[in-house]
């Protein structure tokens, strides 16, 4: 894939007041946490040009989920269903927010929803629709919201960079 890596390299490093400012420079809503608005201005700055829609995703093949993942600094492997479910929630949610104390605030069509987008079944009722949400959250457990550490830290490799642009 054909990315900025200099402009994502400064994504990964970049603090809170630094990444609302880009999104304000682009348009884009400044709210949410550093994880989330990063997950944005990486899905439209570095990725502007891929679908990244629900129907989409689903159509990725497992190799293109794993580089855009990789792409989001978030956790790559795992099967075609667990990165796909990984990539939806990564590009929706926070983490800090959807977490399975809070699923017990939700509403039963809500729930629904959640199952219907990460592959679960639909059928039961509310407490049967939480409890596969709640799995999927804890299987999911630190794999998705936030970028890996070395990234955070020391941005991408310098062998990855590049000297400037795209690579």
């Amino acid at each position: 894939m054909d990315v900025d890596r200099v402009l994502l390299d400064a994504l990964f490093r970049g603090r809170l007041v630094e990444l609302r400012e880009r999104a304000e420079e682009a348009g884009l809503s400044k709210s949410g946490s550093v994880e989330v608005l990063r997950a944005r201005l990486i899905q439209n700055q570095v990725l502007g040009d891929v679908d990244l829609s629900w129907d989409s995703i689903q159509s990725m093949s497992h190799k293109d989920i794993g580089g855009v993942l990789k792409l989001f600094g978030v956790k790559s492997s795992g099967s075609h269903k667990e990165r796909r479910q990984r990539l939806w929630l990564h590009l929706n949610f926070d983490s800090r927010r959807l977490t399975v104390e809070r699923l017990a605030e939700m509403e039963r069509d809500e729930l629904h929803e959640l199952c219907q987008r990460l592959e679960l079944p639909l059928t039961g009722n509310r407490t049967v629709l939480m409890g596969h949400v709640a799995g999927v959250l804890t299987s999911q457990a630190n794999g998705w919201g936030r970028i890996k550490r070395s990234l955070w830290r020391s941005g991408l490799p310098k062998s990855l960079r590049g000297g400037g642009g795209r690579r």
